[in-house]
C-alpha cells in the first residue's frame, strides 16, 4: 500500500495518514541532525584546511632554510650566474631589458646581489638602448 501511495496522487485513509506524519516528523528531525552535523564537520573541515594550509607554509620556509643552494661556494655561483648571461647578439637585439642579466641575478637576494656586484666578469659588458619604441 505505501508504494501505491508513493507512486499515484491517491489519498491516505486517517490511519495511513496519522503514519505517514509519524514518519514524516522522525525524517524531518533526522534530516536536521544531520544538517548540524554537517554544518559541525563544515567548520572542523575549514580549521583542518587553515592548519594544514599554515603548516605547509612553514614546511616550506624550513625546506628553502637548509637548501643546498644556500650552501653554494660563490665560486659555483657566479660560474651559474655567468652561464645566465645573455650574449652580445641578444643584447643588441630586442631582448635587451632589465629582465635578463646580471640586473636581475643582484635582485635575487642579498648574498646573491654581494657576489654579484663583486664579480667583474659579470658586468664586462652592460648595453642601455636609448631608443624609445
Amino acid at each position: 500500500r505505501y508504494h501505491r501511495l508513493a507512486t499515484s496522487n491517491e489519498a491516505p485513509n486517517s490511519i495511513e495518514s496519522t503514519f505517514l506524519h509519524s514518519i514524516s516528523y522522525d525524517t524531518t528531525t533526522k534530516l536536521a541532525d544531520l544538517q548540524e552535523e554537517i554544518s559541525r564537520l563544515k567548520d572542523r573541515l575549514e580549521k583542518l584546511e587553515a592548519e594544514r594550509t599554515q603548516l605547509s607554509q612553514y614546511h616550506s620556509q624550513n625546506l628553502g632554510m637548509v637548501s643546498p643552494l644556500r650552501r653554494m661556494p660563490p665560486e659555483i655561483l657566479v660560474e651559474i650566474f655567468s652561464h645566465f648571461l645573455p650574449s652580445i647578439a641578444e643584447l643588441f637585439g630586442d631582448a635587451s631589458d632589465m629582465k635578463q642579466g646580471s640586473w636581475v641575478i643582484s635582485q635575487v637576494c642579498s648574498s646573491w646581489r654581494k657576489i654579484a656586484i663583486s664579480t667583474p666578469s659579470l658586468w664586462s659588458t652592460v648595453c642601455v638602448d636609448f631608443c624609445r619604441k
